[in-house]
């Protein structure tokens, strides 16, 4: 999403917002830490958790993601790459701790004319892509859109494609408000009608992918695929649009991806104008058919209505309506891993609130978007905002995590995981030294004395830890201050 807005009718759309999005207990989806409060470095504690909540690596390994969306820019260059550099994807993976990037890229970009595909566009792709492998870093291919096309106001879908039965588009100032333009309602209703005069589109749609992905389902880098950028249902009503029609569309894509690629990791999401603020999605359930758990992730957005309108920062109210409703929709039809596609910008007292969320519910983030970030590193400083979301996070866990949390007061972070069968390699801990244990650290391990190990990475900042397969239940805390 782009962040560009004048005061006036943003602030009625907020108003509106405000009024549906009402106040609910959050769902519990894991402890806190006992006393640590802001999510972990209080006590071994915890609940029982489903494996399913998290990605997995090849060797088992829950992988909890932060980093970046890469880039915003991209939609106005005429390459449509950006200005992302290798050097850039080193620094933020060595430097801050990012370990993956919601990639962004463009169906008109890959299929200019329809049935013609941009072989020197994914070139440039995989360009991007084997950086991302130098670095380690993991990239989910983001097939980006809004406001479903160029031929309106921003990016998405090639001009062929473009279906408005001749009704006239009078674009708008404010980018988000041609979402209600009369020409762009249809075109998502043509889109999205699979059986209708308009069908050829929708499955142009979904064979755009299967080419993408037949290409690049064996690259090292590529974690999943993020189906659609905030899906939007034209002249439908959001409830009957998220529960009959999008579920259905993603239904049949995985299915065709399954085909293809059959271990994939597929990012979905629900509408945005109610769930990016902390509103309820009414998403239908989503199917994986493929054989073995699934390997669906629920990808909404999260942006703070005010700060979204350029206001100050009112607290977390909206944080936490946004995680009672996540919770809510895991538990009753979308069992699996959380990412927050994208996660907006703010002062550090937002971060705080927001990160800390992110860490008792188990989601990965990728901030939106990397530009400003770039822009730091091509000009040799330190983006204003980097210290706000630099922490202690676990990035590969050995076992099935049930509470972890960085206590930013305390400079302190804890870790518990239960043992499970079949896992391979060690616990990994990205630790930001200089930046917050200049005078040094501790490692505690719960497993008995001799039983484990560890090893430490100063170049790449990770701390692998390699427990004790007899144990159960595993508490791994890092605190300030060096051992005795």
């Amino acid at each position: 999403m782009k962040v560009r807005a004048t005061a006036a009718p943003g602030l009625l759309l907020v108003s509106l917002l405000l009024s549906v999005l009402g106040c609910t207990e959050p769902v519990p989806l894991g402890s806190v830490g006992g006393s640590g409060g802001e999510g972990g470095a209080g006590g071994v504690g915890g609940v029982e958790v489903k494996s399913e909540r998290f990605i997995r690596d090849a060797d088992g390994r829950a992988l909890i993601l932060h980093g970046l969306n890469i880039e915003n820019g991209a939609k106005s260059d005429p390459l449509r790459v950006g200005s992302t550099t290798r050097e850039f994807i080193v620094h933020m993976k060595r430097a801050w701790g990012f370990n993956a990037s919601r990639h962004l890229i463009f169906w008109d970009a890959i299929e200019p004319e329809q049935g013609v595909y941009d072989e020197a566009y994914l070139d440039r792709l995989e360009e991007r892509l084997d950086w991302y492998a130098e670095a380690g870093v993991f990239a989910i291919l983001d097939m980006h859109q809004d406001v479903y096309s160029a031929f309106f106001c921003c990016d998405g879908a090639p001009e062929w494609a473009v279906r408005t039965d001749g009704i006239p588009y009078e674009p708008r100032e404010i980018w988000w408000a041609n979402y209600f333009e009369p020409a762009v309602q249809r075109t998502f209703d043509n889109f999205w009608d699979n059986e209708g005069p308009h069908a050829d589109v929708q499955e142009s749609y979904v064979a755009a992918w299967l080419h993408v992905i037949e290409r690049f389902r064996d690259h090292p880098a590529v974690l999943g695929y993020d189906l659609m950028n905030e899906p939007d249902g034209g002249s439908r009503l959001r409830t009957e649009f998220e529960r009959t029609v999008l579920p259905a569309f993603y239904d049949r894509l995985i299915a065709r991806i399954r085909e293809v690629d059959p271990d994939g990791w597929i990012f979905y999401e629900p509408t945005a104008f109610v769930v990016n603020p902390g509103g309820p999605s009414e998403l239908g359930a989503v199917q994986d058919r493929r054989t073995g758990e699934r390997r669906l992730v629920y990808a909404p957005h999260f942006y703070d209505p005010t700060l979204f309108l350029n206001g100050d920062y009112q607290g977390p109210a909206a944080i936490e309506n946004w995680e009672a409703n996540r919770g809510a929709e895991i538990e009753e039809r979308h069992p699996g891993p959380l990412l927050i596609g994208e996660l907006g910008a703010g002062p550090p007292a937002y971060h705080h609130d927001v990160l800390a969320m992110a860490d008792r519910i188990w989601a990965g983030w990728t901030r939106w978007s990397s530009d400003s970030f770039f822009e730091a590193f091509e000009d040799g400083r330190e983006p204003d905002d980097i210290l706000d979301m630099v922490r202690v996070y676990p990035q590969r866990i050995a076992g099935d995590p049930t509470d972890f949390g960085y206590n930013v007061a305390q400079r302190a972070f804890s870790l518990t995981f239960s043992e499970r069968d079949g896992i391979e390699g060690p616990t990994e801990i990205y630790i930001p030294e200089a930046r917050i244990y200049p005078d040094g650290w501790r490692l505690s391990v719960s497993d008995p004395e001799g039983s484990w190990s560890s090893d430490w990475d100063l170049e790449t900042g990770v701390l692998s830890i390699t427990t004790d397969p007899a144990q159960k239940e595993h508490l791994i805390r890092i605190d300030a201050g060096r051992a005795p």
